[in-house]
Order: structure tokens, then C-alpha cells, then sequence
């Protein structure tokens, strides 16, 4: 009689892996890891190193006709390394879990098992994806990420064991200041800020900066009722605050001067408890569209499903099975006898250029 499966598959990483994968991406999707992860590539090891180029802006010098070749000097890049971020835990199945796939002429009592599995997966799984959701959203909007003695994520510095610091230059943060006063003059609750100037002037200063072009705004949905009471963009659609809410309507509004408008009001549950908004209600995140200027890796983890002696390192290493970002799998223990379910992820968002992101505050 055919099985639906057999414990040995249960007990592969690679299987439960997969499982996981499924399972949990039916049930968690984030707009910043859609977007943001989109091209996110595999790297093995924990500390990953990569290099940008500027673009080049200087243009090749002129000869007259029968000069040598003028000796030019190469170009360089700017290296750079960032460890990755890393989370790892577990659960334990209940008997009655092991008691059911290890029934292999019973299909209907191993689905039963099989949906145990599934469904302490989807709980479990959904933290580490929230994880990972948390880790972006610091990062860009905050340029830091700060971690607790237990690993939590921290809102700010106070009691941090460690923090993680993607190198954004204090001139993107804040009211943002390059040096000839602050671009955000006046907060954008106030219906005379000129919002659409200050936009302008953030694309003017990457110019300056030879930076790519800032295309995305990512804001809280509350930013709405700001944009509908301004007189900046009430002018520029011709219309009251009821035209720019027609404009506006949505959680994503393409080519709105110029810029592609993201509104999220997503929350997740800070170690406090409280509920706290992805993007704050207080900023907004600034980048361009996505290409070199962000590196979206998934980490290696090398796993195995034998626990016990093998004849050589050969036999041994056959057993490990490497794979990329999150994984999971179930370990059969004993003294008592259980199923213990593992999960966790491999990830880091790093900026290869930190000058294209800006996070100003606007709500001061």
C-alpha cells in the first residue's frame, strides 16, 4: 500500500524544509520583503563581502590625432562586509504527532500527523518571517538595528547588547542636514510645508552625492491626511483635499510627481508588547528603485538528519545538506522519545551605497 510519506522523510532537512517554505509563504506576505527581497541572492558564510562602483561621471580626456594612448588610472571600488543576521529555534511535537506518521499503512491517521506539523510550522515559522520583516524595516528606516540580551529586536539603543549599523551617514537621517542647513525646514503636518520642494531637493542633494536617483517613498498610511490638508499638493493636482484623495487612493500610487508612493500601516508586537508600525508614523523611507545600491543575501546553514558514529568524514559530510535562508527540520530525540521541530533563517539587507537611502523624520 502506498505511504504519504515515510518518518525518514519527516527527518530530512531538505523535505522539512521545503515543507516550511510552502506552508508559511501561503500565510506571511510583507510589501518591504516583496519588494525589497525580490532579487535577494545565495551566500555562503556567515560574513559576506561585496564592492561597489560608483557611476562614473567623469568623462575620458581628448588627444589630437597621433598622440600616444594618454595613461588613464583604473577605477576602483569600495569594499565592504556585513555578518549575517541569524536566528535559530525550536518546538517540541507532541507524541501523538510521532505516533501518527509513524503509521505507514494508515494515510488517513499521517495526514493527521502531517498537519500537526504543519500547523506548529506555520505558528512557528510565522515568527521568524516577522523576524526577518523587523530586521528590513530597521534598516531602512532607521539605518541600525538593536538587539536585546535574549536576541530581541530593540526600538532603540537603551539596553541593547549589540547593535547592527548599515553605515547611513547622519546627513540622511533626521531633518536631514548635508551641511547648508535641513531640507525637511518645516514638518509636513503643517499644511504650508512644501512637501514637493523638499522631495526635490532630496533628489537634487543624491545628484550631488552621485548617488542613485531616489524613486520610492514608503509612509504610513496616517501621511495621507497630511497630503490631503497641504496647499503644495492641492495645487499641483488643481483641486481640494477630496481631489488629492482620489489621487492618493490605494496603498501603492505610481508616478505622483515623479515618485512611486508606498503606503503601509503594518504592525508587529515590540518586545514591550506594545504594537508598533513597520514604517513609524513620524518618517519616511527614501530609495531608489531596486539595483546595486542594496545587496538582499540569503545565509547558509549546513544541516543533517544522522545523529551518530560514522565509519569516516566522507560518510559523515554525505549527511550534511546546505541550504539558503530559512530552513527547518525535525529532529527524532530521545529520554523521552519526541519530535522536536527546528527553524530558523540566514539573511542580511545591507547598503552597498548607504548615501541612496534617506530616512528623514517629518513629523517633529
Amino acid at each position: 500500500m502506498a505511504t504519504l510519506y515515510e518518518l525518514d522523510d519527516v527527518l530530512h532537512p531538505q523535505v522539512i524544509t521545503e515543507l516550511y517554505r510552502e506552508e508559511t509563504g501561503k500565510l506571511f506576505s510583507h510589501p518591504l520583503l516583496d519588494y525589497y527581497g525580490q532579487q535577494a541572492k545565495s551566500y555562503t558564510g556567515d560574513r559576506f563581502e561585496f564592492a561597489y562602483r560608483e557611476a562614473m561621471k567623469q568623462p575620458a580626456p581628448a588627444s589630437l590625432r597621433g598622440q600616444p594612448a594618454r595613461i588613464l588610472q583604473p577605477t576602483g571600488l569600495s569594499p565592504r562586509q556585513v555578518y549575517m543576521l541569524h536566528a535559530f529555534n525550536e518546538v517540541s511535537l507532541s507524541l501523538d504527532a510521532l505516533q501518527m506518521i509513524r503509521r505507514p499503512n494508515d494515510l488517513t491517521t499521517q495526514e493527521k500527523g502531517r498537519e500537526e506539523i504543519v500547523r506548529q510550522m506555520e505558528d512557528f515559522g510565522a515568527r521568524h518571517h516577522v523576524f526577518r520583516a523587523v530586521c528590513l524595516a530597521k534598516t531602512l528606516a532607521d539605518g541600525v538595528i538593536h538587539f536585546g540580551p535574549d536576541g530581541q529586536v530593540l526600538e532603540s539603543s537603551t539596553g541593547a547588547t549589540y547593535s547592527v549599523d548599515f553605515g547611513v551617514p547622519g546627513s540622511h537621517k533626521s531633518q536631514l542636514n548635508p551641511g547648508s542647513g535641513n531640507i525637511i525646514d518645516i514638518a509636513w503636518d503643517d499644511p504650508d510645508a512644501r512637501i514637493l520642494d523638499h522631495l526635490d531637493a532630496i533628489r537634487i542633494q543624491a545628484e550631488e552625492e552621485n548617488a542613485e536617483e531616489p524613486r520610492h517613498l514608503w509612509l504610513h498610511h496616517s501621511a495621507k491626511r497630511w497630503l490631503r490638508q497641504n496647499l503644495q499638493v492641492q495645487e499641483y493636482v488643481s483641486g481640494a483635499s477630496e481631489a488629492v484623495d482620489r489621487v492618493l487612493r490605494g496603498t501603492i500610487v505610481e508616478d505622483f510627481n515623479g515618485w512611486t508612493w508606498h503606503f503601509f500601516s503594518g504592525t508587529y508586537r515590540s518586545v514591550t508588547g506594545a504594537l508598533v508600525p513597520y514604517i513609524p508614523r513620524t518618517k519616511v523611507v527614501i530609495t531608489p528603485d531596486i539595483g546595486p545600491w542594496l545587496r538582499a543575501v540569503n545565509g547558509s546553514e549546513l544541516l543533517t538528519g544522522f545523529e551518530g558514529i560514522r565509519s569516516s568524514v566522507d560518510g559523515a559530510l554525505q549527511d550534511v545538506t546546505e541550504v539558503f535562508g530559512d530552513f527547518a527540520y525535525v529532529k527524532l530525540l530521545d529520554n523521552p522519545t519526541k519530535l522536536v521541530l527546528r527553524m530558523g533563517t540566514n539573511f542580511v539587507y545591507a547598503f552597498a551605497n548607504p548615501n541612496a537611502v534617506w530616512m528623514p523624520t517629518v513629523d517633529f
